[in-house]
């Protein structure tokens, strides 16, 4: 959350555009429509948010090497791995195991960084 109020949001947009001589937004009456400059900010804007994203993230998971973090297709770890995963953690006290069923493994990415 940016704790920021609507109109401070809005004023930061203009002065954006302001400053790329371009709109980003089509203002309608009750709503926004990005224009092709705003579309092309917005999936910068997300791929750079991403990659903070992903070193915040490496760097605490840097700082805490007692993590297994396992990302699974959904059916696999239902069927096979929920099952087993209480004596994974009665074999390995120590260890804080993560599970996720992402479709899309995002943890061969973070372990890039």
């Amino acid at each position: 959350m940016l704790n920021l109020t609507q109109s401070a949001v809005s004023r930061q947009v203009r002065n954006l555009e302001k400053q790329l001589g371009e709109n980003l937004l089509i203002r309608h009456h009750h709503d926004l429509e990005l224009t092709r400059a705003g579309a092309e900010l917005l999936a910068t804007l997300q791929l750079a948010f991403h990659n903070v994203e992903q070193t915040v993230r490496s760097i605490m998971e840097k700082n805490n090497r007692n993590r297994l973090r396992i990302n699974a297709p959904p059916t696999f770890a239902k069927r096979w791995l929920m099952p087993r995963l209480s004596r994974l953690r009665q074999a390995l006290p120590e260890i804080e195991i993560s599970l996720s069923t992402d479709l899309r493994d995002t943890l061969a990415e973070r372990s890039l960084l």
